[in-house]
């Protein structure tokens, strides 16, 4: 919340409509003083700071009387030729109906009817006339359809459009927005409320010109309010949209009018339905890793890589399970990050502690174990060391991985080695310890790779948020452990809905820690896929941006024929020559690499995954009383 469009004049003014024309924001409030309210009208050349008191706008009846503003709401305004055309609806009128009004100069407005078929928000396509009708999208819960040859008869398509959804977090109600004709079709662009009211979201559609009942494309979420809104009470009063920036507006009781820019949508539509430069790019020379049968502790999966990027090259330490069906962790390296040709035969790190060796193997090179624990270990097996991590701190390299015995929640494991051995091959781990804490299914711990703030910063995930720790020191003495003090969650309506879990260890980037993690979505349960993320650099529990749509998807052979199809899982990534080289576990069986450009990643990552919210001006020009403008 950068700037302010409106502040609050008192607690009954509130913003009620916003509209865009030949480069001017003309953005409509009421103001109320306890006896009278009066219509005001601001304008502005840009969407963030509105500079100029417009002359005082008006509704009349059809009787000629000025239409009492203090209970009307909603306000949409279309252009239809050289006439402008406003609905609002008035919550003080029994039954409730939508009005509409004409002016040809935004102030003097002059109501022609109420549209006795339509009792909810609605917008009129802009000079759309097709087959002898006007058109209107409308709805506070579906979308619908309307159409009308006058302006004043209506017919109603009973079938939504956009009918409301449902999912673990209640119903989501969609509110008619603004329309918007393009060339690809009209850009229906709506509100979305739910979680008990509390939550608000934009997206939008494309609707067909010859066809409004069918929906060519659908963005699944253009934007979502985050931490900050909760306990306010927030009313959308509209979008515009100026070719480059859709801007929407939003009325804080007691606060005043913001504005939020979204990028989102001008990527939509002037590139494709889908993001496209974000994307990470697959490797040709996948897998990267593959199982090798001769190997007895790898004969069946290799996967979940943890990666750093080190004297000139890339060294990856991977899950592997063979016939033990225990994990284990073996080594590649790499000069390029793709072709991996230094690949020792022997694993580099092997379960030696009760709580990561399962319970009836003494050894982890024992026979397969007769019971599994009622927890499914990720990815298979019975046990072991899973999931690794790596991080560089000065001169050690710190390892963390889930340590699983087959009979108890999994934990996290702490280990770490010189930086020194590491190259040499010498594998003299420091004897591991658990850092989370029992009884509990604590995973996917990645830990900073410096200080911040003077402290360590360690995230972790317990179903379904990624954690966050400040630790003074990482020499765990095995009685204290990590607490879980700060959290991201799922969003509410994106596509990472259930789970969300910190992939690679957090790479340092000009514009904030670049986090890439995994994620469930409710709607597509079961398929693991990886987004991404921009933390502040001094305070990572600060989300700048967040990716709206998956970097990567499971919608490839090595995705999918394995162990777990539909699975795409990061445990590592570094950065090499402005490339973002990020690898993955395919089906639970290979490990894979997808790449990008690194800044062009960024640019994408924070056009599309952030929004800026602004204050705009104030209600009454200072000094003027609330009587001398009535």
């Amino acid at each position: 919340m950068n700037t302010i469009l409106i502040p609050p004049r008192s607690d009954t003014s509130r913003g009620l409509g916003v509209y865009y024309h030949e480069g001017n924001i003309y953005l409509y409030y009421m103001v109320h003083d306890g006896e009278r309210c009066a219509l005001q009208l601001l304008s502005s050349d840009d969407t963030m700071s509105i500079k100029t008191f417009h002359e005082h706008p008006s509704i009349k009846d059809k009787h000629n009387n000025l239409v009492d503003v203090r209970n009307i709401n909603n306000i949409r305004i279309s252009m239809l030729g050289n006439v402008f055309a406003m609905t609002y609806i008035d919550w003080n009128h029994s039954p409730r109906r939508m009005h509409l009004a004409l002016s040809k100069n935004l102030i003097q407005w002059k109501e022609v009817g109420w549209i006795h078929e339509i009792a909810e928000t609605g917008t009129i396509v802009p000079n759309y006339y097709h087959q002898g009708k006007f058109a209107m999208f409308f709805g506070n819960h579906d979308i619908r359809v309307a159409e009308s040859p006058d302006f004043l008869q209506w017919k109603v398509h009973s079938t939504p459009i956009l009918p409301a959804q449902s999912d673990q977090w209640g119903t989501l109600s969609h509110i008619a927005g603004t329309a918007i004709i393009m060339d690809q079709g009209i850009a229906l662009l709506y509100f979305a409320r739910g979680f008990g009211g509390r939550h608000w979201s934009l997206h939008g559609a494309m609707i067909d010109k010859t066809n409004l009942l069918s929906v060519s494309w659908q963005a699944e979420t253009i934007w979502e309010h985050h931490q900050g809104w909760e306990g306010k009470i927030v009313e959308p009063i509209g979008i515009v949209y100026n070719g480059k920036e859709l801007v929407s507006y939003w009325d804080f009781e007691g606060e005043g009018v913001f504005a939020i820019t979204h990028t989102t949508f001008h990527h939509m539509v002037t590139k494709t339905t889908q993001f496209t430069n974000i994307l990470l790019k697959r490797s040709e020379t996948n897998p990267v890793i593959q199982p090798r049968p001769e190997n007895f502790w790898e004969s069946k999966q290799t996967f979940n890589a943890a990666a750093i990027y080190d004297k000139d090259r890339v060294h990856l330490v991977y899950r592997a399970i063979g016939d033990t069906d225990t994990s284990v962790l073996g080594y590649a390296s790499s000069a390029d990050g793709f072709t991996f040709d230094d690949h020792p035969d022997e694993p580099v790190y092997v379960p030696t502690q009760p709580f990561e060796l399962p319970v009836t193997m003494p050894h982890w090179s024992a026979a397969v174990a007769s019971a599994k624990s009622p927890y499914e270990s990720g990815g298979g097996g019975y046990g072991g060391c899973e999931d690794p991590r790596l991080t560089k701190i000065q001169d050690r390299y710190y390892l963390t991985y889930v340590a699983y015995d087959g009979a108890n929640p999994p934990r996290v494991a702490l280990s770490s080695i010189s930086v020194e051995d590491f190259h040499a091959k010498q594998w003299n781990w420091k004897t591991p310890i658990l850092i989370s804490p029992p009884g509990v299914v604590d995973k996917n711990c990645v830990i900073f790779p410096e200080k911040i703030n003077g402290k360590y910063a360690i995230m972790h995930r317990i179903y379904p948020n990624i954690l966050l720790d400040y630790v003074d020191h990482l020499d765990f003495d095995g009685e204290t452990f990590l607490k879980g003090e700060y959290r991201i969650k799922p969003s509410r309506t994106l596509w990472d809905t259930r789970k969300v879990g910190a992939g690679a260890p957090p790479l340092k980037t000009p514009f904030g820690w670049l986090l890439i993690y995994h994620a469930v979505g409710e709607k597509d349960g079961g398929r693991y896929k990886v987004g991404a993320m921009l933390l502040d650099l001094h305070d990572p529990t600060k989300v700048i941006a967040r990716s709206v749509v998956p970097i990567l998807q499971p919608d490839h052979p090595h995705d999918n024929v394995g162990f777990k199809g539909g699975v795409v899982y990061p445990c590592g990534a570094i950065i090499k020559d402005d490339q973002l080289i990020v690898y993955y576990g395919g089906a639970d069986t290979v490990v894979c690499a997808a790449s990008a450009n690194l800044y062009d990643f960024l640019k994408e990552l924070l056009a599309t995954g952030s929004t800026r919210l602004h204050y705009v001006h104030t209600y009454t020009p200072k000094g003027v009383p609330l009587h001398d403008q009535l």
